[in-house]
């Protein structure tokens, strides 16, 4: 839950290759709660680490870039965590999304 770890490619990649599942998400990965995918994971016994990617401020389109990096995602399971912050007439907060923008993401979703 760092934003080198958001922008950047190498980390994620290698989570791939790894035995970890990407969480994807916003603010609701910073609040620990019986619910948080990390609690759930260790509760449940889950066969995958959970690999939590997002931040307070990130939104669709950041995660969206974010997801366009992670080159092993074929055929392989991630969860997604829908905020409903995401849904909004005006969209991201600007300095929310420039934060977190990464060219590189950009390009490679593109």
């Amino acid at each position: 839950m760092d934003a080198r770890v958001l922008k950047g490619e190498a980390i994620k990649n290698t989570a791939e290759d790894e035995n970890y599942i990407p969480i994807i998400g916003s603010s609701e990965l910073s609040r620990m709660d019986p619910f948080h995918p990390s609690s759930m994971a260790q509760k449940y016994h889950w066969k995958n680490q959970p690999f939590l990617l997002g931040n307070p401020g990130t939104a669709s389109l950041t995660q969206a870039m974010n997801v366009s990096g992670m080159s092993n995602l074929r055929n392989q399971k991630a969860v997604f965590i829908i905020s409903p912050q995401w849904f909004t007439k005006k969209g991201a907060r600007s300095d929310a999304f420039k934060f977190y923008f990464s060219p590189m993401q950009l390009t490679s979703l593109f």
